[in-house]
């Protein structure tokens, strides 16, 4: 079992999202019905650490840390494909980005990483446990911590995004110290054949 990387290679030129603040107006425009494309609307959520919270966390952490082992080290943002979905540039297929890697037994479980998306000193978090056996055994709190303090040394500090229905992430964002910033629609169009 390896990590997973952000997957472009399923990917197709035939499907798009638009990011915007939530209004009628866009509703009608967006969702009104254009032939041949599939509409769809769900919302996101932005959280933003507390530093105080999260510190508390951590050093909590650290005294768990037996029956498992920890590697901060880089990572692919994008994983490799035998083709490009039309329009990629293979450049971003090569950048590379810190992740926190939980194994167990040398086996990888969990992986925090930034997603590649910074903005001055903020940064967005990616978080995945692979095999839901593996789920709800704090392996997913660990990877994160570990990333975050990582980052908060070098005074950067991390967004997590996770849409409306994504509870396991929600209830890790609150548990790490994160709380709700800001909410908004995400609207995603389909190309149909």
């Amino acid at each position: 079992m390896g990590y997973r990387q952000m997957d472009v290679c399923g990917w197709s030129a035939a499907w798009f999202e638009i990011y915007a603040d939530d209004s009628e107006a866009w509703d009608r425009l967006l969702l009104g019905g254009m032939p041949g494309v599939r509409a769809d609307k769900h919302f996101e959520t932005v959280y933003e650490l507390q530093t105080g919270l999260f510190r508390s966390l951590q050093e909590l952490l650290r005294a768990d840390q037996g029956e498992f082992e920890i590697e901060i080290a880089a990572y692919p943002i994008v994983g490799e494909c035998d083709s490009l979905p039309p329009g990629a540039d293979r450049h971003f297929m090569e950048e590379k980005t810190v992740g926190a890697l939980v194994k167990v037994g040398g086996h990888p479980v969990s992986l925090c990483r930034n997603n590649g998306f910074t903005v001055d000193n903020e940064y967005f978090i990616d978080a995945d446990t692979y095999a839901t056996a593996e789920r709800n055994k704090g392996y997913g709190t660990q990877a994160a911590a570990a990333l975050i303090g990582y980052y908060l040394e070098q005074n950067m500090l991390p967004l997590w995004e996770t849409t409306q229905d994504n509870l396991a992430s929600q209830r890790l964002a609150l548990k790490l110290g994160f709380l709700p910033a800001e909410q908004y629609p995400v609207y995603t169009f389909e190309l149909q054949k």
